[in-house]
């Protein structure tokens, strides 16, 4: 009877938040999204005789910039995509996939005609619907019995001249709304972020990957539809006026 009384004293000393994030018996693995594009055609190169130096894509959301995978993987293969994209249509891409303005030295900016950036607009919504569960602790928890995520996206392009970086050419590129429905399979004590809710439970995490997947591909091909070498080329004269270049 006193070993009975012990264990349940420790069940109950047992921290509300450690209790409320332990998994229950998973049924599926979780999912690995590839994020990959390859061009539709591609022109010769250099073709279009103008220089672009490329700024690796971010996460406006600073929580998404800094939370890791499948996020860092996202604008990492979107970056490189990017070149190959840019590559294809006729333009020059000097250096690398620079992770800042400052990674770039003066010659290269002297000598290129474009800063190309990409920002990625990506918000989710859980609405969620959740039912109590039973703990050996004062401290309530609960389930999502039904979670409902709505997902907007938009890629931000915007053209700046290399040396004064004046903004010459922007455009917000929205993607189709998605939504996705989800029944959760951990435990919580209090309502977690829908960040901290993915990384936690596969049950979210593998449709949120799969739509990643499906909006990396509408990314990148709107993305190419709507880069245009002969409106580019105007802008590339803009930025060498702006930078004094020519008069």
């Amino acid at each position: 009877m006193k070993k009975f009384i012990a264990v349940i004293t420790v069940l109950l000393f047992i921290s509300p938040f450690s209790f409320a994030q332990r998994k229950g018996k998973e049924t599926q693995q979780r999912y690995t999204p590839k994020f990959d594009y390859v061009p539709a055609t591609r022109d010769p190169v250099a073709k279009n005789n103008i220089s672009i130096l490329l700024m690796r894509p971010i996460f406006i959301d600073r929580d998404i910039a800094v939370a890791g995978s499948p996020w860092s993987e996202f604008s990492k293969s979107m970056g490189n995509d990017l070149e190959e994209l840019i590559t294809a249509k006729g333009f020059i891409i000097r250096g690398d996939v620079f992770n800042s303005y400052d990674d770039m030295v003066y010659s290269d900016k002297a000598n290129s005609d474009l800063i190309i950036t990409a920002e990625i607009d990506f918000h989710a919504n859980d609405d969620r619907k959740t039912k109590s569960v039973f703990v050996l602790s004062s401290t309530p928890a609960f389930k999502v019995a039904e979670g409902n995520v709505g997902i907007t996206v938009s890629v931000i392009l915007t053209a700046i001249s290399p040396v004064t970086k004046q903004k010459l050419w922007k455009k917000n590129l929205s993607l189709p709304v998605r939504n996705f429905t989800y029944q959760g399979s951990i435990r919580w004590a209090t309502a977690p972020s829908v960040l901290a809710e993915m990384n936690e439970d596969v049950n979210l995490w593998n449709p949120m990957c799969k739509d990643l997947e499906d909006i990396y591909q509408e990314s990148m091909n709107t993305i190419w539809k709507q880069f245009d070498p002969s409106e580019l080329k105007s802008i590339a004269i803009e930025s060498k006026k702006a930078d004094g270049k020519i008069k």
